[in-house]
Parts: structure tokens; C-alpha cells; sequence
């Protein structure tokens, strides 16, 4: 994990590992870093309730989120994140914000070593530095930390003067913003996002994101029926 003093932009050595955890753990407990990041996040979702979110159900993504999964163990074979700096910054940027979005982002560093990150297909309007500058992680879902297939939760993080290839979704997505950055979508064009907005990803439409001079962090998460495709 990253390490409480990330103030200093320093990582420590983990103090236990996962499957440390793992074994004290039960199918009806959650490892406490994913249970506080989720906690964080359903708080923040149900006081934006008031803003629609198109085809997005509030109250079925909280209440899917409350049900625990399955820990799965990854015996050493996670890809580790390339972007450990910007990570730290991008919790150090967030630190003076609500407590929701500081449990969001800390639970990301504590994760980070046990996710298993990737990298997604570059596309049209990407920044030249794409494919080095981001990375992705499912906490919750299918190959995710926690295995189930009604929903997916992950994580994404971008260098700075990165932009996000134009690209659509399978699903509705919703995405919350845990630094500031800008948003583009086919109707509303570039929009303003600042830490703790929820930005919605519509099925189908084209949708993209860039950051200016600082890491961008932001958590996701999607409902599934049938579709099991990676961001």
C-alpha cells in the first residue's frame, strides 16, 4: 500500500501483506481501505442525488455496493502501477477536501500495491503521451480485488497533460472525480470538473477527459447485465 505519510511523497514498505489480510477475512467482511473507499464513495453519490443521472439508479448502485464479493488472492502475478508519483500527488492534492473524497482517494493508496493495473487502447484525439501517461484497475468486479458480476468499481489515473482517447461504453458509467480535470461529451462539449463531481458516461455516446498540470484520479463504477468489457 502507500503509505500514511504520502504528505511526504514518500512510499513505505506494507506493513502486511494481502493475503495476511485475507486470511482473517470472511466472505461476510471487507479488507477495511475498501470497505472506507466505498463507504466514502456511496456517501458522496447519495448527496449528489439530486442531480439526474441519466439511466443510472442511485439507490440499486448503494444498495448492489453494500453486498460483499469474493476476495480473490493474487499470489504475487499483479501488474504493478507505473504511476506511483502521480498517485501519491493526486492523494496529497485531495487531502484538504471532505472527508468522503479523503477516504475515497487514501483507500486507492492503500489498494494500489494489491490492483492489478493495465492499460487501455489508445484512440482518436489521444495525447501523444497516452499510452505511458495512464493507467487502470478494477477493485470490484469481474478480475477485479473483489469478484462479482453485477457491477464493476475501478480506478483510473492520469499523468498530467494527459488526454483521454475519445471512446464509448457498454454500460452506463458513472465517475467520480477525485482531482479537477475537464470532461467532453458529444452534447455539452468540454466541461469544468472539480474533486468530489460525479461526471455520467451515458451508454453509446462518445465521451473523453484530459487533465491541465496535475495527476488526474477518478473512480468509476458501472452496473452489469451482460457486459464484461474493460474500460
Amino acid at each position: 500500500m502507500l503509505a500514511q505519510d504520502t504528505l511526504t511523497g514518500a512510499l513505505s514498505p506494507r506493513p502486511a501483506t494481502l493475503s495476511d489480510d485475507l486470511r482473517r477475512s470472511t466472505l461476510l467482511t471487507r479488507l477495511t481501505p475498501l470497505q472506507q473507499m466505498i463507504d466514502g464513495f456511496c456517501s458522496i453519490l447519495q448527496a449528489n442525488n439530486t442531480t439526474a443521472i441519466v439511466n443510472v439508479s442511485i439507490s440499486e448502485v448503494v444498495d448492489k455496493l453494500g453486498a460483499i464479493g469474493k476476495l480473490r488472492s493474487r499470489g504475487g502475478q499483479a501488474n504493478a502501477l507505473p504511476l506511483r508519483d502521480e498517485l501519491v500527488l493526486a492523494v496529497q492534492t485531495i487531502e484538504p477536501n471532505s472527508k468522503n473524497e479523503v477516504a475515497v482517494a487514501r483507500g486507492v493508496g492503500h489498494l494500489a500495491d494489491d490492483l492489478d493495473w493495465y492499460c487501455g487502447e489508445s484512440g482518436p484525439f489521444a495525447s501523444v503521451n497516452f499510452d505511458r501517461g495512464h493507467a487502470h484497475a478494477v477493485v470490484l468486479g469481474p478480475e477485479g480485488l473483489e469478484e462479482r458480476f453485477d457491477l464493476r468499481m475501478g480506478v483510473t489515473l492520469m499523468a498530467a497533460y494527459t488526454r483521454f482517447p475519445d471512446h464509448s461504453v457498454s454500460a452506463p458509467q458513472v465517475v467520480l472525480a477525485l482531482s479537477d480535470a475537464e470532461f467532453w461529451s458529444e452534447s455539452d462539449g468540454w466541461q469544468r470538473a472539480q474533486i468530489g463531481s460525479f461526471i455520467v458516461q451515458p451508454e453509446g455516446p462518445r465521451f473523453a477527459m484530459r487533465c491541465g498540470s496535475r495527476p488526474f484520479l477518478s473512480l468509476w463504477c458501472q452496473l452489469l447485465g451482460s457486459c464484461n468489457d474493460r474500460t
